[in-house]
């Protein structure tokens, strides 16, 4: 019976300790990535959007955040490199220059707040 004694203690411990860590969370990423964004990727637009926005699912660093679009001959239709809109921390926006029917490339590059580094592309339509 003394056998037994440490595999009972052993099963009273797992059963208390699970509960700790189920209740702790799922553990942390610190990457930022996108949530969403208007337009939506893949978007097929009969207006051209005036306004870019990608919403991320973490706290970005504004000066070294960017967002630009692009055509799909290369020409820089965004106007700068992109801003976080004051009293924010996840939203990243860029304005457009007019632009007519095509297709366009929406590059971004986010550091979230720890430093670490993530980035992408996706292109939207207009008719």
């Amino acid at each position: 019976m003394n056998r037994d004694l440490p595999r009972h203690r052993i099963r009273i411990i797992v059963a208390l300790f699970l509960p700790v860590v189920y209740l702790a969370g799922p553990p942390v990423f610190a990457h930022a990535f996108p949530e969403r964004s208007d337009p939506h990727v893949g978007a097929r637009l009969k207006v051209p959007p005036r306004l870019i926005t990608i919403w991320f699912d973490a706290g970005i660093e504004p000066v070294f955040s960017h967002l630009i679009v692009r055509s799909r001959q290369g020409q820089k239709v965004s106007i700068g490199n992109g801003f976080i809109p004051k009293g924010s921390h996840t939203i990243l926006e860029t304005r457009l220059r007019p632009i007519g029917p095509g297709v366009y490339f929406v590059y971004w590059s986010v550091i979230a707040f720890d430093g670490h580094h993530t980035e992408g592309r996706w292109y939207f339509r207009v008719r």
